[in-house]
């Protein structure tokens, strides 16, 4: 169960791209919790309340299109940010009809996306990315 003031869900079967965001996470300070497909994103979504969902678009089962529409539906108060390495402009305009602020291009750029993310959490850090966050980024390596 997270413990942070924020807390993040990111629904992607990428082991690499859940690295990857749990990392910029941890070094924002912010608590993050995986869901490696649609349907534990959206139980996760009906039993914990997050400040942001992280989506990807081509899931296993359930698409990030249909995530972010439970979340409309649903009327959470999370916001939505999808990420792709496959958008089309279709997918893009769906995504943002239903309520994402933003539709991410993989792979990540690691300081545009951890300032994004700062900046969506209200961080004191939104001008720039904290230094822990390079840090643990180093950890990691190059993921995207």
């Amino acid at each position: 169960m997270p413990t942070g003031a924020r807390v993040v869900l990111v629904v992607d079967d990428d082991v690499s791209v859940q690295n990857l965001v749990e990392a910029v996470l941890a070094g924002l300070g912010v608590d993050g919790v995986i869901a490696p497909d649609g349907e534990s994103g959206i139980a996760c979504l009906d039993t914990v309340q997050f400040d942001l969902a992280l989506v990807d678009l081509d899931l296993p089962g359930m698409s990030g299109v249909e995530v972010a529409r439970h979340v409309r539906e649903k009327g959470l108060t999370c916001t939505v940010v999808g990420m792709s390495g496959v958008w089309t402009d279709d997918t893009r305009a769906e995504m943002m009809a239903l309520g994402a602020v933003s539709v991410l291009d993989k792979p990540i750029s690691i300081e545009p996306f951890a300032r994004l993310l700062s900046m969506l959490l209200g961080l004191p850090s939104s001008e720039g990315v904290p230094e822990s966050c390079g840090a643990v980024l180093d950890r990691v390596g190059s993921a995207s």
